[in-house]
C-alpha cells in the first residue's frame, strides 16, 4: 500500500514538474530593424512618393504594435526612427554591436518594368551565416500573408547590409513602388497597417 502511495507521489510530481516546463517562457529574441535609406538617400521615387517616406511610416507601425505587445516573445531594436541618412557600412557595424538573432532590413523595390509586382526576400551567399539567412528568408516569406500582394521569391543578392552583418540577416522588398497596384497599397493607410501587422507577426514566429 505504502509504495503504491508513492508511486502515486511520484507520478503527480512529474507531472507537475513536466507541467510548469512545458510553460515556461520562450527565450526572448533580439531582432534589428535596418529600416532602408533616410535623409540624403531618399531610395526609389515615384511623382512625389519616395522609399523612405514609406519605409519609415511602416516601420513606425511595426513598433507601436511591438510597444502595445503584452505578450512579446522579441526584442526589436530599431537602427534609426527619424529620417536620418546612415551609411551601409555604420549599418552593419550597429548591427554587428548588437548581435542580434536575426537582422531585418526593409526596403521597396523598384524597376523600369512596371509589371512586376510582389513581395520578395533576399539573403546573401557571402553573409557568414549564409544557410541560416536563407532558411529565414524562407520562413519570412511563407509566413507573410498579405492577399493583396503577389508572393513573389527568395533570391540570392549580395547586398551590403546583410553581407557584411555577422548574424542571419535578410532584405525584405515590400512590393514595388513602380508598379500601380503595389504603389497605390503601399501608399494606402490600410496596405502601411496590414504590412506592418504581418511583418510583426511573423518576426514573433520566425
Amino acid at each position: 500500500m505504502k509504495n503504491n502511495i508513492y508511486t502515486l507521489l511520484g507520478i503527480t510530481l512529474l507531472s507537475v514538474v513536466m507541467g510548469c516546463a512545458s510553460h515556461q517562457p520562450k527565450p526572448m529574441k533580439t531582432i534589428t530593424i535596418d529600416v532602408g535609406h533616410g535623409g540624403k538617400n531618399i531610395g526609389a521615387k515615384v511623382g512625389d512618393i519616395t522609399e523612405k517616406m514609406v519605409l519609415h511610416r511602416i516601420a513606425d507601425k511595426i513598433n507601436v504594435l511591438s510597444q502595445k505587445d503584452n505578450k512579446q516573445n522579441i526584442k526589436l531594436h530599431f537602427l534609426k526612427f527619424s529620417d536620418k541618412y546612415i551609411s551601409l557600412g555604420e549599418r552593419a557595424e550597429i548591427i554587428n554591436r548588437i548581435k542580434p538573432d536575426l537582422s531585418l532590413s526593409l526596403h521597396i523595390d523598384f524597376m523600369n518594368n512596371a509589371a512586376r509586382s510582389g513581395i520578395d526576400v533576399y539573403f546573401s551567399e557571402k553573409n557568414i551565416l549564409a544557410k541560416q539567412s536563407e532558411q529565414f528568408a524562407h520562413k519570412m516569406l511563407n509566413c507573410l500573408a498579405v492577399k493583396e500582394m503577389k508572393k513573389g521569391n527568395v533570391y540570392s543578392r549580395n547586398f551590403s547590409v546583410i553581407r557584411k552583418a555577422q548574424v542571419p540577416s535578410i532584405h525584405l522588398a515590400m512590393g514595388f513602388l513602380s508598379n500601380p497596384t503595389d504603389r497605390a497599397y503601399l501608399t494606402s493607410e490600410q496596405g502601411q497597417n496590414k504590412l506592418a501587422e504581418q511583418i510583426y507577426r511573423c518576426l514573433k514566429q520566425i
